[in-house]
């Protein structure tokens, strides 16, 4: 792989695409949900994603949209995912598998985990159970 994608983080360093804030992936990611059948389910998501581009998040059901709040939310959240923003970004590139990452404790999850997977699931960032 070339560029930034395929060098470790310390040659990475600063200032470069995996130091920077994820939020457009997650708005991404929200954009995603919305256009699929995700977006049918109620969601209340709380992520603490910590490191370099971390920070706290919420992707919350509104009025049968998804949207994407800085900060914790203002609803109980179902699920709160807990990672390092860099992990959370490589499920989502599609890098690592999502379910994978779960079991293997990159991501810790409180709540609802069946919802979490169930949405994984429909976007496509982790391989169905039995396959």
């Amino acid at each position: 792989m070339g560029g930034v994608m395929g060098k470790s983080r310390r040659e990475a360093g600063p200032g470069t695409a995996r130091s920077k804030s994820i939020g457009p992936v997650l708005e991404a990611l929200v954009t995603r949900m919305n256009r699929s059948e995700a977006r049918a389910e109620q969601h209340s998501i709380r992520l603490q994603l910590s490191g370099p581009g971390g920070g706290t998040w919420a992707i919350e059901s509104t009025e049968g949209n998804l949207r994407l709040v800085k900060g914790p939310g203002s609803a109980t959240p179902r699920a709160e995912v807990y990672a390092d923003a860099a992990s959370i970004r490589r499920v989502l590139d599609g890098e690592v598998d999502g379910r994978e990452a779960f079991l293997s404790g990159g991501i810790l999850v409180r709540g609802d985990v069946a919802s979490l997977e169930r949405l994984s699931a429909a976007l496509g960032t982790h391989a169905p159970s039995g396959a």
